[in-house]
């Protein structure tokens, strides 16, 4: 199946401290979600805000946070095909590249 991403508030996004994605794990099977922050650090807050009841089950988790990437992780159970998280990265102002 798929692991699909959508930006929400690219205003935000734009400045350069902050990315929100909604990330849709549309089967049971899709495991995992990379999404790219672009801050050149590793964010100093990550925040999953669970959209559908399916995320109960499917149990998301930021598995990796680096400078590049974040990488979202389901679990495969059954059920859990429709998980809906919004992802919020969030850099400090003081944090350069």
């Amino acid at each position: 199946m798929a692991v699909t991403q959508a930006e929400v508030g690219a205003e935000f996004n734009a400045r350069g401290n902050k990315k929100i994605v909604d990330i849709t794990f549309s089967a049971d099977a899709d495991t995992t979600a990379t999404v790219a922050h672009g801050f050149g650090v590793t964010p100093e807050e990550i925040t999953l805000t669970p959209l559908t009841s399916q995320a109960s089950v499917g149990l998301p988790r930021a598995s990796t946070i680096d400078a590049t990437n974040v990488v979202v992780t389901k679990q495969t159970t059954a059920g859990s095909a429709g998980t809906v998280v919004r992802l919020i990265a969030r850099k400090q102002s003081h944090q350069t590249r």
